[in-house]
């Protein structure tokens, strides 16, 4: 059977991030083709696509090397054929064999697009903004992803709360796993239908349909989210901390400096005492003995009345976009946090003296 090499290449990569890394679990590494759509998961998302015009193909195999070999053949067919349990793949020059699995039985979700997506754009930039607020410890539930409820998205780990405020309610309550928001943030412009069944504590499933026959769900996180409106001080107690006109400039210097570093693990400290904050990045890198830091100072304007100093910690991604919004922070002395805060989002941080 031949095939157009580059639509193959287009149809595996769209399941690529649906593919595992568990190799106890063969079919979590897996490509499953099953006729003309080709399939992969990881055990909580998955993937379907269909596959290039006329290819039919039933057999399972492992993603990675496959993935390899036909993204790096140049011709414009390859040919694929099964023979002894083994998927043979032939072109010019190249005649190579991967073991078969036998496809297990699965079902793509019919979506019928129950969930309004008039509101989709202000939900994706929701999910975007709350992402770097989400728990990374895997033993706190539904904290490990972001929250969705009526008109409000929340994220929470052990020192920070981030709440993004939907201009309209969505009919989803369910906290949604990064590995989910992300395909769904970079798939967001082709989603023709989305359904969620199940329910917030016991745990369900989002279904999402895009234009080009694509389809993905996957599992949501169980267990009940708790009530965070509680450990937000009285805005009376507040200390409002102004930045000056120069801090733009400083957040992209330290998003370059950090510029290898993955966008959800970038990090910088704000040390602020009672004339200036000063911006510290630090980047080390074990094996090539890479040690390296940048330091920004920023005056304050005005200066602070309270002259006594504290630190917090953000991400330099999440900072620039919170200052496309908002200029200015609030200290709470009494509850030790900072709070960054627009009629659209909140950012709560945990501060240290």
């Amino acid at each position: 059977m031949k095939v157009n090499r580059l639509g193959l290449v287009e149809s595996l990569e769209k399941v690529w991030p649906a593919v595992g890394r568990n190799a106890l679990v063969p079919k979590y590494q897996s490509f499953t083709f099953r006729g003309n759509h080709v399939q992969a998961t990881g055990g909580a998302l998955w993937i379907d696509a269909p596959l290039p015009e006329g290819m039919n193909l039933t057999a399972c195999v492992e993603a990675e090397p496959f993935l390899k070999l036909v993204s790096g053949i140049s011709h414009k067919e390859v040919d694929l054929e099964i023979t002894d349990d083994k998927l043979v793949v032939k072109a010019p020059k190249v005649n190579s064999e991967f073991t078969v699995l036998p496809p297990e039985p699965a079902q793509v979700p019919v979506v019928e697009g129950s969930v309004d997506l008039n509101n989709l754009e202000d939900l994706i930039r929701g999910l975007e903004f709350c992402r770097f607020g989400v728990s990374r410890d895997e033993t706190m539930g539904a904290l490990c992803g972001v929250y969705i409820t009526g008109n409000i998205l929340w994220a929470c780990d052990r020192y920070r709360i981030l709440r993004w405020n939907l201009d309209a309610p969505v009919n989803l309550e369910c906290s949604l796993p990064m590995k989910f928001l992300e395909q769904l943030v970079k798939m967001h412009t082709r989603i023709v239908a989305m359904e969620y069944k199940g329910d917030p504590v016991n745990g369900g499933s989002l279904n999402v349909q895009f234009e080009d026959g694509t389809a993905m769900w996957g599992v949501t996180l169980t267990g009940e989210y708790p009530n965070l409106e509680q450990y937000f001080p009285d805005p009376n107690q507040a200390e409002v901390i102004q930045l000056d006109s120069t801090f733009p400039a400083v957040v992209d210097r330290h998003l370059a400096f950090l510029k290898d570093v993955p966008a959800i693990d970038k990090e910088v400290i704000f040390k602020v005492d009672s004339t200036s904050c000063t911006t510290y990045g630090h980047k080390v890198t074990i094996g090539k003995k890479i040690d390296r830091k940048l330091q920004e100072v920023t005056t304050l304007d005005p200066p602070r009345t309270d002259a006594s100093p504290f630190e917090f910690r953000i991400n330099p991604v999440l900072l620039k976009d919170i200052m496309g919004l908002c200029w200015e922070f609030k200290f709470f002395p009494g509850s030790t946090v900072v709070l960054f805060e627009t009629p659209k989002f909140q950012y709560l941080v945990q501060t240290r003296s």
